[in-house]
């Protein structure tokens, strides 16, 4: 089985995107509550959506808020150890990274991809290579 990689994401974030663009976490940075992966049984952050679209089970989307290394805020997909990310790409991995992070500073949806695929000179993403 192949691993999934960076274009095949941005090309799910974008069909996400376009469906919702102003859509905002409510649980971004600044919000009393944490940021979940899963909420009410349904995928919720950026991220989420992108993994359940990527055919991601639902129970394993939400094993992954169990992530979460003490004093991090936000999930960092990359340094998961579930198997989950173990499907996706170095590139790819960074790239959930970077969309969860934008996401959980509180942009919206369609800001966050025009983030992660448009390349600044100050960064060096690797899905953009």
């Amino acid at each position: 089985m192949s691993k999934i990689d960076a274009p095949r994401v941005v090309q799910v974030l974008q069909q996400i995107t376009v469906e919702d663009p102003d859509h905002v976490d409510d649980r971004a940075q600044g919000r009393r509550v944490a940021p979940r992966y899963v909420v009410h049984g349904q995928p919720h952050c950026l991220v989420a959506v992108v993994l359940d679209r990527l055919g991601v089970s639902t129970g394993a989307i939400a094993q992954l808020d169990r992530q979460r290394r003490p004093g991090e805020g936000s999930i960092q997909f990359s340094r998961a150890d579930h198997p989950v990310a173990r499907r996706f790409t170095r590139s790819a991995l960074a790239l959930l990274d970077r969309v969860q992070e934008l996401q959980d500073a509180g942009l919206a949806w369609g800001e966050v991809y025009q983030r992660v695929t448009t390349r600044y000179s100050a960064r060096n993403d690797p899905w953009l290579q």
